[in-house]
């Protein structure tokens, strides 16, 4: 994908500069670790993939996530292999019911087998995705940052640019509420994003933070506020997330100094 196809239509930014242009400048500052003056890093998101998948586990939480889904996967190793060798053994013993349990279990062992010895005996690289989200004060400007690392290999890639964004008069900084689902499976919670008003999709163009599943809808709206002063912004009315299900989220949060 080409600097173009990320930063969308080249339009001209502050003192003429197009988004473009702009992209590439702060992208040289970002190499350089020579941030401009006006200029902060606002979100910094790691994402692991490749491996066994313990290999970058942190906290009991997350290790319980990991484990839990594991044995649900497993259970499509075990099931299926416990069919074929129930069918085998009624083959054996004379039992036509042998034949119905072998034709279910035996698509879904094979199936499932090659993924799991892969990851046990033959797991792919680790690689770690750095994901860096900066803002121009001065010009209004978003830039995302994708930097790939081959940690098995120890290679380190290029950084691309992941997205570019001018804000202009048409953005708002809105607080969305997903009131959870039935059951306490999901709580309710708040998140606090910039969005374009009235674009073609209503859709979140960056998301700026999750708040804590205790916050209240005054506290999102306060946060909404502080932000968008901070960026010189107007904010919205909270928006409920089912209502606007083209919305997503994100749980990391703005660390402004």
């Amino acid at each position: 994908m080409g600097l173009m196809d990320k930063v969308g239509e080249s339009k001209p930014s502050v003192g003429g500069v197009s988004t473009q242009e702009r992209a590439e400048q702060l992208m040289e500052a970002v190499d350089g670790h020579m941030l401009p003056s006006g200029v902060e890093m606002l979100r910094e998101d790691e994402q692991y993939s490749g491996g066994r998948g313990t290999e970058y586990l942190e906290g009991a939480g997350e290790w319980f996530h990991f484990l839990f889904f594991q044995i649900i996967f497993l259970g499509f190793l075990i099931v299926p292999g416990i069919f074929v060798v129930g069918g085998v053994l009624g083959l054996l013993s004379g039992s036509p019911a042998g034949i119905i349990l072998i034709c279910v279990g035996s698509p879904i062992l094979y199936f499932s087998a090659p993924y799991w010895f892969k990851k046990i005996f033959n797991p792919d690289p680790i690689v770690l995705l750095t994901l860096r989200t900066y803002y121009d004060e001065n010009s209004k400007f978003f830039l995302k940052t994708i930097e790939e690392e081959n940690i098995t290999y120890g290679e380190v890639y290029e950084t691309e640019i992941g997205y570019a964004l001018q804000v202009t008069a048409k953005h708002r900084i809105t607080a969305l509420h997903d009131p959870g689902s039935d059951g306490a499976v999901r709580p309710p919670s708040y998140s606090v994003f910039v969005w374009e008003d009235k674009n073609e999709d209503d859709q979140a163009v960056i998301f700026l933070e999750k708040l804590d599943y205790r916050a209240s809808e005054e506290d999102a709206e306060q946060r909404a506020r502080l932000l968008a002063k901070r960026m010189g912004l107007r904010t919205t009315n909270p928006i409920v997330q089912n209502e606007m299900n083209r919305y997503a989220y994100s749980d990391q949060r703005v660390f402004f100094r």
